[in-house]
C-alpha cells in the first residue's frame, strides 16, 4: 500500500519513522514550510522534512493548501491512503477525496474528549490521570470523524506535555500499523463519536504561562508540566520575567503570602515559593535575557531574591 504522510514536528517524525520501517510504502511527504528560528533567524527545515530527505522521499511544503497544484500533486503521487500526524493545517474537503482509502489522523487524546489544538497540554493542565490516542478517519469537521481504534495510557505525575506527546504519537503509530490492513480490507468497524461528550481545547499563548501564586501548588505544577516546552511558565521578579524551568511541590504550611520566596533548608539548598496551598520548590530558573540557572546559584547571585514576593514587592531581604 502506498501512503502519503502529512506531519511537521519531531513527534510526527517519530510516526514517519515507524511507517518507513513497516510493510507499507511511504510515497510522498507533506510538511510545513521552512521557518526562521532563533536569535540569528536561521532558516530551518521541519524534523519531518529532514527525515524525508534522508530517505529520498518527495517533499511538498505548501504554505496554504488552497493554492493551485496541491490537490494535483497528491493525485500524481498515486497514494492509496494518507496519514496525518500534527501537520499544522486544516485539510480542505477536496483533498480528502483524492486517496481511495481517505485520510487517517493520529490524535493524542481519547476522542471525543480534547478535540482541537492542544489535547495533551489540556489533559495535564486539568490533572487527568488517564488519556490516550485515537486513530480516526478525517472528515470535513475538525477531530470529529469516526474512530478506527483507541488505546489508553496512564499519565505519569512527572510527565510533561513534550514527553507525553512523544509517547502518545509513537503509541499511535504502532496502533495505526495494526489497523491499516483491516481498514483497507473493509473489515474494520468504525465507531462514530458522541458529539454530546465532546470537549474542546484552545491554542495556548505566552500569556497563559503566567503563574498565579494564589492558586494551589499542585495546580501551578500542572501548569508547568502542561506548558513544557511551550509556552513555558513564568512570574515577575523586580520587573523582569523569571521563567520557572524545573520545580516540584511539597505539602508545606507556609505562613507568608502567596508568591513569597523562602529558604526551606539551607543544608540541602532548597528554596521554594509559597502558594495558596502548599509550596512550589524551585530547581532551575531563567531570568529574562539570561541562561538557565540552578536556584541556589541564582539566589547567591541575587541576594534580594529570597524574601521577595514574585509578581509583587518584597518582604525584606533575607540572605540565602
Amino acid at each position: 500500500m502506498k501512503i502519503g504522510f502529512w506531519g511537521t514536528p519531531s513527534h510526527a517524525a517519530g510516526v514517519l519513522d515507524v511507517l518507513l520501517n513497516s510493510e507499507f510504502e511511504v510515497k510522498v511527504v507533506y510538511t510545513g514550510p521552512d521557518r526562521e528560528m532563533g536569535r540569528g533567524r536561521t532558516v530551518k527545515m521541519s524534523p519531518v522534512k529532514r527525515m524525508a530527505l534522508e530517505n529520498d522521499l518527495s517533499v511538498f511544503q505548501p504554505d496554504a493548501l488552497t493554492k493551485p497544484g496541491v490537490v494535483e500533486s497528491l493525485g500524481e503521487a498515486e497514494v492509496d491512503l494518507c496519514v496525518v500526524a500534527a501537520y499544522g493545517q486544516i485539510l480542505p474537503r477536496r483533498l480528502l477525496n483524492v486517496p481511495r482509502f481517505g485520510f487517517l489522523n493520529i490524535h493524542p487524546s481519547l476522542l471525543p474528549k480534547y478535540r482541537g489544538a492542544s489535547p495533551v497540554a489540556s489533559a495535564i493542565l486539568r490533572e487527568e490521570e488517564i488519556t490516550g490516542v485515537s486513530i480516526m478517519a478525517i472528515d470535513q469537521n475538525v477531530d470529529a470523524g469516526p474512530i478506527l481504534a483507541q488505546e489508553e495510557v496512564v499519565i505519569s505525575a512527572l510527565e510533561t506535555a513534550e514527553t507525553l506527546t512523544n509517547r502518545l504519537f509513537i503509541l499511535g503509530a504502532s496502533l495505526l500499523v495494526k489497523v491499516l490492513p483491516p481498514w483497507v480490507a473493509g473489515k474494520l468497524e468504525l465507531t462514530d463519536q458522541n458529539a454530546s461528550m465532546a470537549t474542546y481545547t484552545k491554542k495556548f499563548e505566552k500569556k497563559d504561562g503566567k503563574i498565579q501564586w494564589e492558586n494551589p501548588a499542585h495546580e501551578i505544577y500542572a501548569r508547568l508540566r502542561a506548558f513544557s516546552p511551550w509556552p513555558g511558565v513564568y512570574t515577575y521578579w523586580q520587573g523582569r520575567i523569571l521563567k520557572i524551568i524545573e520545580a516540584y511541590v511539597i505539602d508545606y504550611d507556609c505562613h507568608e503570602k502567596p508568591g513569597a520566596v523562602i529558604v526551606l533548608d539551607r543544608d540541602t539548598k532548597t528554596i521554594g515559593v509559597c502558594t495558596g496551598r502548599g509550596v512550589v520548590v524551585l530547581s532551575k530558573v531563567r531570568l529574562e535575557g539570561r541562561r538557565d540557572t540552578d536556584i541556589w546559584s541564582f539566589a547567591q547571585g541575587h541576594p534580594a531574591f529570597v524574601g521577595s514576593i514574585l509578581n509583587g514587592a518584597t518582604l525584606g531581604r533575607v540572605e540565602a
